[in-house]
């Protein structure tokens, strides 16, 4: 019974995280550089790599898992900062039957 309210919750945010995803698949992600023709100059000699800043990172992290983030937003287990609400997860999967509930809390599942 009580896993039945942790569908029904998890039902409700997936619903309502997916008009967000129909907003972000609209909006596409433009053209790109595409392939050229032809031969090009080559590699080139003496050019070090830009590695992307973190802030960079954060934005495609949060561009790549909107949808995920969405959902956990909604079922209360992480505000807008990204932080955790840890009991409420357990609490969550305390609702779960007791071989899901355990593969989720277990030692096999801290190893992994």
């Amino acid at each position: 019974m009580l896993a039945l309210l942790l569908e029904k919750k998890a039902n409700a945010a997936m619903e309502a995280c997916s008009a967000q995803a129909e907003g972000r698949a609209k909006k596409g992600k433009g053209k790109g550089k595409g392939k050229g023709k032809g031969k090009g100059k080559g590699k080139g000699k003496g050019k070090t790599p830009k590695c992307p800043k973190v802030t960079e990172i954060m934005d495609m992290a949060a561009e790549e898992y909107a949808g995920e983030m969405c959902v956990f937003t909604e079922l209360g287990w992480m505000d807008n900062d990204m932080v955790s609400d840890d009991d409420l997860i357990m609490a969550d999967i305390a609702t779960l039957p007791s071989e899901i509930a355990e593969a989720l809390t277990g030692d096999g599942y801290d190893e992994c």
